[in-house]
């Protein structure tokens, strides 16, 4: 539930993040709000969520998914303004 399941921004040395067997079902808005935070993410399932990953217009990030699912969804990525 809730508008987010993750709101991700730069970590402090500026090193990629890992995440690791995620589970999101029924954001409002999407799985994951990400700013920067150079994301790995594997074994992440997503369910019933309107997007996937949501990024802020002119904002860059760096993001690799390996064996993720994402299932009832309407976009797996969206830039939105901020």
């Amino acid at each position: 539930g809730g508008d987010y399941g993750i709101i991700s921004g730069q970590t402090s040395p500026s090193w990629p993040m890992m995440m690791v067997d995620t589970y999101f079902e029924g954001q409002r808005k999407a799985a994951i709000k990400t700013d920067d935070a150079g994301l790995t993410i594997v074994n992440m399932h997503v369910r019933a969520v309107p997007v996937g990953l949501e990024m802020e217009q002119g904002t860059t990030d760096r993001l690799f998914l390996e064996n993720c699912l994402f299932e009832d969804i309407k976009a797996l990525y969206k830039k939105v303004e901020g």
